[in-house]
């Protein structure tokens, strides 16, 4: 025993290991796909990092160029316009102009060919700060075109550098040399501002990878040569390589560097990673996050795959008894289409109609009913597509039968969806039979008893008459309760007849485009006696314009009359009656309402209505005259024109009948009698 719970442990567990196969595949694809998309995305943030280093660097060497070319270009100026190295006046007033001019050069001194200082002219009244001899040498070597000097630091801790320039006489030869001390302090303000993304930096470095700008200008004071940072190699080789590496100052860093032309300089730009890392990271993690989350998903219907796999066994052991349960069913039960297509069925079905599976499963549901009933069919799935369930008899044949004689079913539907129809069959035949033999009887006995009625109530009539001489005043009394007694028999026994002929379905349909308001108004004309006497005023809302329909007026006039003579009826005095007429384009239906402020029926009794001989206690105690059989032949007839009937009651405050009929009318239809 043991063993077989073990196996079957393990059975129901590499089920679950096959059911989730797929689920491990789909998170191993996610996780491949959410790996590609953040090294994707990476590789995008550290492109788009690359183009903005560079596009800065570019943007800040081009103002360190206008910067240099500025000064040179002034510089330049200056000495086309120097003719006479000794004229101190009028070069006094050629570098005012130029002090005007650019405000970064703050002095200029004049040497002649010898290298001798000539004269000095000086923004401010102290003397520029003194060079060395070697840095001299090279500068007052300059022969034609611009000398400009490495970056030097003065006395007062701030950056400048020398632009030199010859000066040359008419002859285009060389007489003196023009030196400019340039202030370097808004290139510096140029470099410090220039920060990226925050904290992102950069220096320069000249042609011999020495450092000559920084954010802070006392780093400066020593020398620092950079050869070995791999940013600096890539710019004396020229070599435009976006890289990460150790940077000079200790933290690792995105390199790139620019070219400042006028100079040889170049302009170096890092950022740090550790600062990208962080700016990336929330990224990363959130995609961490989504990934987990999904991995907790596919967990979790782990979890579940074991409740829902016993849950399957409990609804398929369910659905072995249901369908037991159906299959058990003493009476016909299947499923149709809107086009009558049985779906399923049960083993009843095939044991009432003396038929097969296989061929109740080919058919329709009409395929199984007679001729004669094949309208009342259609029209019954017509009225359980509007209305949600109906309830009918119609007649049957059983295939192997030998005979062509039809069965009784009973059936009895549901709307179960916007395709399908649930029925329940039952075959009725044996009771029919007994209802038709004691229909049959009622009829012969009413039949019989109406000659007798007859001769009571024409002797009556003479009685009262005096044909048969003068009657005395209770003779006369008398006469008058047997014609009256007579007359109430009369009718009872054209309701029975009625009955009869609607159960048989021996009754004539004869239709004809009937006018509704005319006739309701007709009805209530034959009931006026009554309603002057009861003094009930009677309240009506007709729909304008209506045009006839097709139906028989003898029936339709019955369901009015039953309806309205009830409603006045069973009415106290001085209360009222409301009738309207309405079309629903809609359901193509005609909607007919009679309601009434009368004694109402008992909520116990409102199910038992439309009984044969039923009269709700309520009323009885009332009325004592009545048959029972009005409201029961007012439903056979509406049932008859595939209409509705349905009502609202409450004792003592009134009931309200609803009656909806369809447009299309009804067929003529043969019989033996119209009712009565």
């Amino acid at each position: 025993m043991e063993k077989n719970k073990i196996r079957k442990f393990r059975f129901l567990k590499r089920e679950e290991y096959k059911l989730l196969l797929p689920y491990f595949v789909f998170s191993f694809i996610i996780f491949i796909f959410v790996s590609g998309f953040v090294f994707y995305n990476y590789r995008e943030r550290v492109s788009f990092m690359e183009d903005n280093q560079n596009e800065t660097g570019l943007r800040v060497a081009q103002e360190i160029d206008s910067f240099i070319i500025r000064a040179s270009d002034d510089l330049k100026i200056l000495g086309k316009n120097f003719f006479c190295l000794d004229c101190n006046e009028e070069n006094k007033h050629l570098t005012k102009s130029l002090f005007d001019v650019n405000p970064y050069i703050y002095s200029i001194c004049v040497f002649d060919e010898k290298g001798i200082k000539i004269s000095s002219f000086n923004r401010y009244n102290s003397d520029p700060t003194i060079v060395s001899d070697d840095d001299l040498k090279s500068v007052l070597a300059v022969k034609k075109d611009v000398y400009i000097s490495p970056v030097m630091i003065s006395d007062y801790g701030l950056p400048f550098l020398l632009i030199s320039l010859p000066v040359l006489n008419n002859n285009e030869v060389k007489i003196g040399t023009l030196v400019a001390h340039v202030d370097l302090t808004a290139l510096w303000d140029i470099i410090s501002r220039s920060t990226f993304r925050n904290s992102g930096y950069a220096y320069l470095v000249d042609d011999d990878a020495k450092l000559i700008s920084y954010k802070d200008i006392s780093f400066l004071t020593n020398r620092h040569y950079l050869n070995e940072v791999p940013v600096v190699k890539n710019f004396l080789d020229h070599n435009h390589s976006f890289s990460v590496y150790g940077s000079y100052f200790g933290q690792k860093v995105f390199g790139t560097w620019s070219y400042v032309q006028s100079i040889n300089w170049g302009l170096i730009i890092e950022f740090p990673v550790r600062e990208f890392t962080l700016e990336f990271l929330p990224f990363v993690i959130f995609s961490f996050f989504i990934f987990v989350a999904f991995l907790g998903f596919i967990f979790y219907i782990f979890f579940l795959i074991h409740k829902v796999e016993k849950a399957n066994i409990k609804i398929s052991e369910s659905e072995k008894k249901f369908r037991s349960y159906i299959d058990e069913a003493p009476d016909g039960i299947m499923v149709i289409d809107y086009d009558g297509k049985i779906i399923e069925f049960n083993d009843a079905l095939v044991k009432i109609t003396l038929s097969s599976s296989a061929k109740i499963s080919k058919s329709k549901i009409y395929d199984l009913i007679c001729e004669k009933s094949l309208d009342v069919m259609k029209n019954h799935i017509k009225r359980v597509v509007r209305e949600g369930s109906a309830e009918d008899d119609v007649l049957y044949k059983k295939f192997s039968s030998k005979d062509d004689n039809c069965y009784y079913f009973n059936i009895s539907s549901v709307k179960l969806s916007d395709k399908f129809i649930l029925i329940f069959a039952k075959d009725v035949t044996r009771e029919k039979e007994v209802d038709r033999a004691k229909t049959e009887f009622v009829s012969l006995a009413s039949h019989q008893l109406r000659t007798p009625l007859s001769a009571i109530n024409w002797y009556s009539e003479m009685l009262l008459a005096g044909d048969g001489g003068e009657l005395s005043e209770n003779q006369r009394k008398f006469a008058q309760e047997i014609f009256d007694s007579n007359k109430r028999m009369v009718e009872l026994v054209n309701s029975l007849l009625n009955v009869s002929r609607l159960e048989m379905g021996t009754f004539i349909v004869d239709p004809v485009p009937t006018n509704f308001v005319d006739l309701m108004e007709d009805v209530l004309k034959e009931q006026q006696p009554m309603i002057i006497e009861k003094k009930i005023s009677v309240k009506k809302k007709y729909e304008k314009n209506m045009p006839p329909f097709n139906y028989d007026p003898k029936l339709l006039r019955i369901v009015f009359q039953n309806l309205v003579s009830n409603a006045a009826k069973y009415s106290p005095i001085e209360k009222s009656i409301y009738l309207e007429m309405s079309l629903d384009q809609n359901k193509k239906m005609v909607n007919i309402i009679v309601k009434d402020q009368g004694y109402g029926i008992q909520y116990d009794q409102q199910d038992k209505i439309f009984q044969k001989l039923f009269r709700a206690d309520n009323i009885k105690k009332r009325n004592t005259e009545g048959t029972g059989l009005g409201l029961y032949i007012v439903k056979s007839i509406i049932s008859s024109f595939n209409g509705i009937i349905s009502f609202e009651s409450k004792e003592n405050k009134g009931t309200t009948f609803y009656v909806s009929l369809p447009f299309e009318g009804v067929k003529k239809r043969e019989g033996l009698k119209s009712l009565s």
